[in-house]
């Protein structure tokens, strides 16, 4: 078993790096700086990494914290990104599919109702 702070490969290993909802339930700033870094060891020069998580605090679970753009620009310096905001915030995807999956479908085409982000950050 590892730890994301400290990664058991080689400087530059893998072209491809992906997170899903990992960042976002890891509460201390200083472990996040530290699992950002050994990514960014890790990729090689060219290589990318793609994140998915949540943009928001959940006021309903104190164990997780979103991580907004300009903290992902912070975590990963000098790199090149591109994000796509994804994802029916979960309490209103919820409600919305048991009424109808067109509601659903409907309301995550608001921007302003996703919850979520996936971006694709390349190593420059």
């Amino acid at each position: 078993m590892a730890s994301g702070a400290q990664l058991p490969f080689p400087d530059q290993t893998f072209d491809l790096t992906v997170q899903f909802t990992v960042f976002t339930s890891v509460l201390d700033a200083q472990v996040r700086s530290a699992i950002a870094a050994e990514i960014l060891r890790t990729l090689k020069k060219t290589g990318k990494f793609i994140w998915y998580d949540f943009a928001y605090n959940n006021r309903r679970n104190s164990n997780v914290r979103g991580i907004s753009r300009r903290e992902m620009r912070t975590l990963f310096p000098g790199c090149r990104f591109r994000f796509w905001s994804v994802t029916l915030a979960p309490p209103i995807a919820r409600r919305a599919a048991r009424i109808h999956p067109f509601l659903y479908r409907a309301l995550s085409e608001i921007r302003f109702l996703r919850s979520h982000f996936m971006c694709l950050v390349e190593k420059s």
